[in-house]
């Protein structure tokens, strides 16, 4: 059956979550493994953080249950990968959250061998979102940056700044105002971009 151990889930065969748990405290990925039948037979604590899914809820299934329908046939193709022994790149597959939104993990599948077989697969899963967020946040502030030495005015500068954030950060439109001095405390747009 299943046993619950330090926040990770397990079922009988897998290798012990201890070992896991000292390998991956550190990391934010998600992982689990799999035997050689597709059934989760650990997941880490970080299934709750990531998808909102509880880890001891996971394990005995299939993880294709919360796979994107659109995406079962990539997470197949990896597996017949894993199965014969090999290794591919990370491939970006949709999983079903526990509000039921989808959330785009970058997936990568490793053989378990045991014995000269493969018994299993480890798999982990990356959260590229915020790996995205935090380039587009690096990239407004580089352009904002780059409009700060190039500016010749005041007006320029903030002209340029919001069209900056607009376009590297993603966003319809920036603006930049400055208060007014009356009772109602209105801002009064000066600048805007995009």
């Amino acid at each position: 059956g299943a046993a619950m151990t330090q926040g990770d889930a397990t079922l009988d065969g897998a290798v012990t979550s201890t070992s896991w748990d000292e390998a991956l405290g550190a990391v934010r990925d998600l992982v689990y493994q799999n035997n050689a039948e597709g059934r989760v037979q650990w997941v880490s604590a970080a299934v709750t953080d990531v998808l909102g899914h509880a880890a001891g809820d996971l394990v005995g299934t299939d993880m294709r249950a919360i796979v994107h329908p659109d995406d079962q046939s990539t997470l197949d193709q990896l597996r017949q990968v894993t199965l014969s022994g090999g290794e591919a790149e990370p491939i970006p597959v949709r999983f079903r959250c526990i509000d039921g939104e989808w959330r785009e993990l970058a997936t990568r599948k490793l053989p378990l061998w045991s014995g000269g077989a493969v018994a299993g697969e480890l798999v982990t899963l990356r959260d590229e979102q915020e790996i995205h967020a935090v380039r587009q946040a690096f990239l407004t502030v580089m352009a904002c940056n780059e409009v700060l030495v190039r500016a010749g005015s005041e007006e320029e500068l903030l002209e340029q700044t919001c069209r900056a954030v607009a376009e590297s950060g993603g966003y319809a439109f920036a603006w930049y105002g400055i208060p007014l001095d009356d009772p109602e405390h209105r801002v009064e747009p000066v600048a805007v971009g995009g």
